[in-house]
C-alpha cells in the first residue's frame, strides 16, 4: 500500500494489515525542502521522516521512494548521497527510486537537468545501494534480501494481478489473450486495453529485461546480439539463453529495444 507521509495514522495502518496489506511504500520523493515545494508535494521533511521512524519503531516492512532528474537539480546541485544517507539511518527494506517523466506543458520544462546529469545521479545510486546490501533487481528497485515486491514481480512476470484504487492498473492473462485494466482517478470506471499473442509476446521481453531475472531466449540472434551488449556493460547472461541488464543497461532500455525492432529480432 502507497502512503503519503503527511496523511496515515495507527489506527488507519492497523485496519489496512488486520486485512493482509504486509508491505508500506512511502512516497518521499526527496529529503530536501527545496523540492519537496517543486514537486508541489504536501508534506515537509519534517512528516517524511517522522513517518518513516514510525514505521520502524514499530518493525513494519516499508519501502520509500524518491524521484531523481529533478526540476533545479544541477543548479542547486542536489546531493542525493547525502538523501540516502539519512535514510540508510532506518534501514528500509526497499527503496523505490524513479526519474521524473513530465509532459510538454509541465512548469518546469526548461529546470529539468541534462540527461547526462540523470545518467549520474542513477547510476551513482544504484552503485552506492548495492554497496550497502541492495539488489537491483528492476529498473527503478531495490532490496535488502528476501525483500522483492512479489506483487510488482507479477507485473514484470507478465502474470495476473489485481488492482482497487484511484488510477491503480490490474492485468489479466489469459494465455492468449491480456487485458489490462486502469481505474479512472475520480470515478467507480475503467479502461481496458486488449493485448492479443503478439502484444503478449513482446511485453515478455520487455518486462523481462526490466528485472534482474531477466528475459529468457532460444533465438541465437537474440544471443548474438544480446554478447555485443554485455561486451559494452550493457547485460549480462548468467546461464545460456538468459539475458539480463546491468544497472547502465537499464537506463538505456529503449534504445535496447529499437535494436531488437530494427534487427527484426522481435
Amino acid at each position: 500500500m502507497e502512503v503519503n507521509p503527511d496523511s496515515f495514522n495507527e489506527k488507519t495502518i492497523d485496519a489496512w494489515k488486520s486485512i493482509g496489506i504486509n508491505r508500506f511504500s512511502l512516497g518521499v520523493q526527496s529529503l530536501d525542502s527545496r523540492y519537496s515545494k517543486v514537486l508541489d508535494r504536501a508534506h515537509s521533511v519534517d512528516d517524511a521522516l517522522k513517518a518513516i521512524k514510525f514505521f520502524k519503531d514499530r518493525n513494519e516492512n516499508f519501502s520509500v521512494d524518491l524521484m531523481l532528474g529533478l526540476p533545479f537539480s544541477r543548479e542547486w546541485n542536489r546531493n542525493i548521497m547525502r538523501e540516502l544517507e539519512e535514510l540508510l539511518k532506518y534501514r528500509p527494506n526497499h527503496f523505490s527510486i524513479y526519474i521524473l517523466t513530465v509532459k510538454g506543458d509541465y512548469p518546469y520544462l526548461r529546470e529539468l537537468p541534462p540527461e547526462d546529469w540523470i545518467e549520474k545521479e542513477y547510476l551513482e545510486v544504484s552503485q552506492f545501494l548495492k554497496s550497502e546490501g541492495y539488489d537491483h533487481y528492476e529498473v527503478s528497485n531495490f532490496s535488502l534480501k528476501g525483500y522483492r515486491s512479489e506483487h510488482n514481480m507479477q507485473y514484470w512476470r507478465n502474470a495476473s494481478v489485481a488492482a482497487i484504487g484511484p488510477s491503480a492498473t490490474g492485468f489479466l492473462n489469459s494465455g492468449d489473450e491480456g487485458i489490462r485494466y486502469k481505474w479512472k482517478p475520480t470515478q467507480v470506471e475503467f479502461s481496458k486495453e486488449v493485448l492479443g499473442p503478439e502484444q503478449l509476446a513482446l511485453e515478455d521481453v520487455y518486462l523481462g529485461l526490466r528485472t534482474s531475472e531477466g528475459h529468457k531466449t532460444d533465438d541465437p540472434r537474440f544471443i548474438d546480439l544480446a554478447t555485443k551488449w554485455a561486451h559494452k556493460g550493457l547485460a549480462q547472461m548468467p546461464s545460456r539463453g538468459i539475458i539480463s541488464l546491468t544497472s547502465k543497461g537499464y537506463l538505456l532500455l529503449d534504445s535496447l529495444m529499437d535494436e531488437l525492432f530494427r534487427e527484426k529480432i522481435i
